[in-house]
């Protein structure tokens, strides 16, 4: 969730955004598959697979956080902090699994990134892939939109969105003579 906030503040250009969060999701999937997989030993499986799965998450996770903060501007990192890091976590099923949850709450949970961040890192590295194709379509959809989003949105806080003001033009009489 820090690194969309990150990459919404710092960067300036969409492109830079898109960039950024891809190479994001693609770091932080290798390196936290690495450190858990190799160093801790806390996770089985196959490396790729897991590196791929905490990616992807990484990727859905920072993506919709970026692309609410482009389209609704701070009120957006507030939004996405409330929905994904409070709410989520909370129905998620991480500590446990998602039917031990009262219900509805823990099949709600499976369709936010927190959720099916847990459901496919647990398929990747336990089950063999298996029960991993909702989780994974979860998160491709927040990936996706949330590039959407960053695509469409506000080039930085204080602009109005991409549709509806591009650039503003000086009026003619603002400019000053030669």
């Amino acid at each position: 969730m820090i690194a969309g906030i990150m990459v919404f503040l710092l960067l300036k250009h969409r492109t830079a955004r898109v960039a950024g969060l891809l190479a994001y999701g693609t770091f932080a999937g290798l390196g936290a598959a690495a450190v858990q997989h190799f160093w801790l030993g806390i996770v089985p499986g196959d490396y790729l697979a897991v590196a791929g799965a905490l990616g992807l998450f990484a990727l859905g996770m920072s993506a919709a956080v970026a692309g609410l903060a482009a389209l609704f501007g701070e009120p957006g990192i507030g939004l996405g902090a409330l929905t994904f890091f409070l709410a989520g976590n909370a129905i998620s099923g991480l500590s446990a699994a998602p039917e031990l949850l009262p219900q509805p709450w823990g099949a709600v949970g499976q369709w936010l990134p927190i959720g099916a961040g847990g459901s496919l890192l647990r398929s990747a590295s336990y089950f063999d892939g298996c029960g991993a194709s909702f989780p994974a379509a979860v998160l491709t959809a927040y990936a996706i939109g949330g590039v959407v989003l960053v695509l469409i949105g506000r080039k930085r806080l204080g602009t109005a969105p991409a549709e509806v003001v591009e650039e503003t033009v000086a009026s003619p009489e603002l400019v000053p003579a030669r």
